[in-house]
């Protein structure tokens, strides 16, 4: 074989390789996935976003097909929230207050909550890479890396483990590589036996006030009154709805765009409706948004996603045609 052959050999073994191994990363993230939402454990872990830290346990039943959650602080005694499938109870001692709520998907939960979900539209803006092995909490993991091809959108990496597919370690990292939000498993038991008594709350909630979301009154929108004019590459609308607001006659409509992987919400409010219209960059947690008004409108743009991202976003937002 001359050289040139053994070269042009190399070449397609290696162009062949290429979606196998993202292929394999992929893999890895939907067995987290499925391992974080069906199987019971028990363990504490650490959230770091913002410059904030707080360290919270979770114990997470499933159970018959039917999953039971208790989320508590444990740096902040009295704030829990319970999980019972779409039923989901928030607990507020210092208020001395519950919120009931009710989940759109089943999907839900500490961990799984904490997680990217991906489709294959985000195949064309990340690379997907099986960067090598590790330990964490003394178990074999697999390290992958969600690389984003520009700088529009945050990155990912993922200790899993090997056994039980369950994320030990998750970092959303910005274009440096800088962790922008941690979550990292500091103790965890897998599949324990749990008792209906470690799903109920830790105090007696006689003489709370107990407040229930209503019932979902969004409109959904098949073509919406406003559009993004200038869109990263790869962002599409997945979501058009308008829903009223409380104590105003004027609804909001809310548009989602995602590239598969990160989303960006967009809010239309009646400048009316708020006390305070906001303006510029504002942040909570990871997620970064940004505000401007927009004639008689406010308009912000949110998402864990860059600055530059949300701020194209929302300047580009404009009346339809």
């Amino acid at each position: 074989m001359t050289s040139r052959a053994r070269m042009a050999a190399a070449l397609l073994l290696l162009t062949a390789a290429v979606p196998v191994a993202a292929q394999e990363a992929r893999d890895w993230l939907e067995r987290m996935f499925v391992a974080a939402q069906s199987r019971s454990y028990d363990g504490t872990f650490v959230h770091r976003a913002g410059g904030q830290m707080e360290t919270m346990r979770v114990v997470h039943r499933v159970e018959n097909g039917e999953l039971s959650e208790r989320l508590w602080s444990e740096d902040e005694p009295g704030r829990e929230i319970i999980r019972s499938d779409r039923k989901v109870t928030c607990i507020f001692a210092d208020e001395r207050s519950v919120l009931v709520e009710f989940s759109g998907s089943e999907e839900g939960g500490a961990v799984t909550g904490r997680l990217p979900q991906f489709d294959e539209a985000s195949v064309g803006y990340y690379d997907f890479i099986v960067r090598g092995d590790g330990r964490k909490l003394g178990r074999p993991v697999a390290i992958v890396v969600v690389r984003p091809r520009d700088s529009f959108r945050y990155g990912y990496k993922f200790w899993v483990d090997k056994e039980s597919a369950m994320p030990l370690k998750v970092q959303m990292r910005d274009n440096g590589g800088r962790a922008v939000e941690e979550f990292q498993f500091t103790r965890l038991s897998l599949d324990p036996s749990i008792p209906d008594s470690s799903l109920e709350p830790s105090q007696s909630l006689d003489g709370f006030t107990w407040y229930e979301q209503k019932i979902d009154q969004s409109e959904q929108l098949a073509e919406p009154d406003w559009v993004v004019g200038d869109l990263p590459g790869g962002f599409t609308m997945t979501l058009a709805e308008r829903r009223p607001l409380p104590a105003s006659p004027d609804p909001v409509t809310q548009l989602v765009y995602s590239d598969g992987l990160a989303s960006v919400s967009v809010f239309v409010e009646p400048v009316g409706a708020m006390k305070e219209p906001m303006d510029g960059f504002s942040r909570l947690g990871a997620a970064n948004a940004y505000s401007l008004r927009h004639g008689d409108v406010q308009v912000t743009a949110v998402g864990e996603v860059p600055r530059k991202t949300v701020r194209r976003i929302a300047e580009s937002l404009a009346p339809r045609r």
